[in-house]
């Protein structure tokens, strides 16, 4: 299918899984065997909210990846947060440095029966951005420059159907604070100093430094500025009422 054709198909606005029917049928003459789409925020403190959305990766890959935790060390997923152009997996260790870490994971990748592929990374002036992954399984990725940017053309408006119709149905796991770790973090918003969140609530100084702690991992900050300023930039905490009292 060509890309004027997927443009003007009818199918990316009849439903989400017709929507991506139409988007495997548009890229398939390009060779690929699987594909991946994530939309990526950036939060405050220059982190980034990396979320999937759709891709047919064997579920055992899937599996195998979440297991073992590859998010931390994917250089393929790092890389797609920061770059503005496409670039191909197996040409990311000459263009890039990567952690030893890295190294390995892409060895596993190759080794899992993945051949090569390229990212497509889709930048808008809001900054809710996206990442494509396409890869074959066997041989190795035959794309054209004018491939690559049909390519670019198809995913980028992929990506503006996608949000304009589908994206307020997607769900995104915000981080969970307790009961116990919102009241903390509400004081502390409120400029109060640990000493004094122990008396008002009644319990020790070194509990309330251990809730900081669990929330510093939860919201993936470190300081404790960082994690109040995040947890009113996601709503964990009432901003409003703060402002009140």
């Amino acid at each position: 299918m060509h890309l004027t054709n997927f443009i003007k198909d009818k199918r990316l606005t009849e439903g989400e899984d017709s929507f991506f029917e139409s988007f495997l049928d548009t890229v398939k003459d390009f060779g690929f065997d699987y594909f991946c789409y994530h939309i990526i925020r950036p939060d405050i403190e220059n982190h980034f909210d990396y979320y999937h959305v759709r891709g047919n990766f064997p579920k055992e890959w899937e599996d195998y990846y979440i297991k073992n935790n590859f998010a931390k060390i994917d250089p393929i997923q790092k890389l797609a947060q920061v770059q503005s152009e496409p670039f191909f997996w197996r040409t990311i260790p000459e263009n890039f440095k990567i952690s030893e870490e890295g190294m390995a994971y892409l060895d596993k990748l190759f080794n899992a029966g993945f051949s090569d592929g390229i990212n497509i990374p889709i930048a808008r002036r809001d900054l809710t951005n996206a990442n494509f992954g396409f890869c074959r399984a066997e041989g190795d990725l035959d794309l054209s420059e004018d491939d690559i940017t049909i390519l670019k053309y198809i995913c980028q408006h992929a990506h503006e159907i996608y949000l304009k119709h589908y994206f307020h149905n997607f769900k995104v796991d915000l981080p969970t604070l307790s009961p116990r770790e919102q009241e903390v973090l509400y004081w502390a918003a409120r400029g109060k100093s640990n000493n004094i969140i122990a008396d008002i609530i009644g319990i020790s100084p070194h509990t309330v430094d251990t809730i900081f702690r669990r929330c510093f991992t939860k919201l993936r900050m470190n300081d404790r500025v960082s994690v109040i300023i995040k947890a009113l930039y996601l709503g964990l905490i009432d901003c409003q009422k703060i402002k009140r009292l």
